[in-house]
């Protein structure tokens, strides 16, 4: 999944050990609701916001801003 966020410009991401029941969750939401990526994209986004926004002022970075 990380892989495929890098070669498209997002940020990866941490699923920590915590997180990953609901990890788990969103994923068989998506096998059991018709394909609905609706849980499971949530989920990303509140663990990218736990990634990447750990300390207050923090502002995202795309990877190619690292990389220059």
């Amino acid at each position: 999944m990380n892989y495929y966020f890098m070669i498209h410009d997002i940020a990866p991401v941490i699923i920590y050990n915590e997180d990953k029941p609901a990890y788990y969750f969103a994923l068989e939401a998506f096998d059991r609701k018709d394909s609905d990526l609706t849980p499971l994209k949530s989920f990303i986004q509140e663990e990218q916001a736990k990634t990447w926004c750990k300390k207050k002022g923090t502002e995202k970075k795309r990877l190619r801003e690292f990389l220059e």
